[in-house]
């Protein structure tokens, strides 16, 4: 968290993203420690604790927009009954220099999960929060 001015008001920098469980976050780590081994060890690695999925990043956010943010989530994932994902194939992002970011795809009830990820998009949007203009695509940055 980073400190503002007297006049500034305090900022977080948030993001809207679901928690793995365990046996995935072990799994991504032997999956990093596989491609290490395959010539990657230069790159630069998410921590473990750190692998997320986001579903909406929000940029620098004033604070008291936190509690506006908490109701967005609960609207979006009220009534949503619980549904399975697995880790699917790794990808990666790439530019015309090559690949930038490697990542892991999602499989399972994916378009569940991208209805949430609309219905997020939609009651942010209701509150100022500027909508995605990319199509949502579920994926660990490993």
């Amino acid at each position: 968290m980073e400190k503002r001015g007297a006049n500034e008001a305090e900022k977080w920098r948030l993001f809207v993203a679901v928690e793995l469980p365990p046996a995935a976050k072990e799994a991504l780590v032997r999956l990093q420690e596989a491609l290490r081994r395959q010539g990657l060890a230069s790159w630069r690695w998410v921590r473990p604790e750190g692998v997320h999925l986001t579903l909406k990043f929000l940029g620098e956010t004033p604070v008291e927009r936190v509690p506006e943010v908490e109701r967005a989530v609960s609207e979006a994932v009220a009534g949503t009954s619980a549904f399975e994902m697995a880790l699917a194939e790794p990808g990666a992002f790439s530019d015309r220099r090559g690949p930038r970011v490697l990542w892991v795809g999602l499989s399972g009830d994916v378009s569940r999960l991208a209805e949430v990820q609309r219905r997020l998009e939609e009651r942010l949007a209701a509150t100022g929060f500027p909508r995605e203009e990319r199509p949502f695509s579920p994926h660990l940055t490993l």
